[in-house]
């Protein structure tokens, strides 16, 4: 009598299709999120001169008129 075993090899490392999806998500929203500081410094900003800018606690209450 004959018997035949096979063996099959399972590899648990191999990415899955969703898992890949989910990888190449969190990249684009890294590089997205990482972006964000050079897209504002490339931006021009108004000054709006209504507002003034105050250095000192001393010129904030001056502003306030106190």
């Amino acid at each position: 009598m004959k018997t035949r075993e096979t063996i099959q090899i399972k590899d648990t490392q191999v990415i899955q299709p969703s898992q890949f999806v989910m990888i190449v998500i969190v990249m684009l929203l890294s590089f997205a999120v990482g972006s964000i500081p050079l897209i504002l410094s490339l931006t021009p900003t108004k000054s709006d001169p209504s507002h003034p800018v105050v250095p000192t606690e001393a010129g904030l209450w001056n502003v306030m008129g106190q």
